[in-house]
């Protein structure tokens, strides 16, 4: 939910909000072209034919297109587009 309206994703699609870009992970400087390519993103709505993914998980993807909802920058991509899920143990 969404500032008391409800996104929600189609099909194989998410719907994630943006990090802000870190420029350092630990010790390693990460380019501005390497962040281009992949971002990071919290899941706030997942389609009815995503599998092992629920709103709140943080994920890595690729390809995506740029959406602003309610001055939040959100991203929408394919189940497929994920390219790892980051998991706390």
């Amino acid at each position: 939910m969404l500032n008391g309206f409800k996104l929600r994703a189609l099909g194989s699609r998410v719907i994630a909000e943006r990090f802000a870009p870190k420029e350092k992970v630990g010790l390693i400087h990460v380019p501005d072209v390497a962040q281009e390519k992949s971002l990071q993103c919290t899941v706030r709505a997942v389609g009815p034919k995503v599998k092992d993914l629920q709103e709140g998980d943080v994920v890595i993807i690729g390809g995506y297109v740029d959406l602003e909802w309610e001055e939040r920058n959100l991203v929408v991509f394919q189940e497929a587009d994920i390219r790892g899920v980051v998991v706390n143990d």
